[in-house]
């Protein structure tokens, strides 16, 4: 269930909206609904894909996302939004 594309969307969307600042994985699953184990597996397969970057301090990891990376800009920005005035 936590490797759902549902999952990694709401993940890089709830990082997108926080991205001035670094997201604990315990915070990001609870802001999500996931378990932290889950948001933990996504968190490493969106670091491994170069989406995110993840930095350990202490126990607990810390993840942003990389806006650098244009694979993160191409999966975060639809190829048509759709535009609601």
């Amino acid at each position: 269930m936590a490797k759902t594309p549902e999952g990694e969307s709401g993940v890089l969307l709830a990082l997108l909206k926080n991205s001035e600042k670094e997201m604990s994985v315990s915070a990001l699953a609870k802001l999500v609904g996931l378990s932290r184990m889950g948001a933990l597996l996504i968190v490493r397969k969106l670091e491994k894909e170069g989406m995110l970057t993840v930095r350990k301090v202490g126990r607990s990891s810390l993840c942003a996302v990389d806006l650098s990376s244009s694979h993160t800009r191409k999966s975060a920005i639809p190829e048509n939004p759709s535009r609601s005035f």
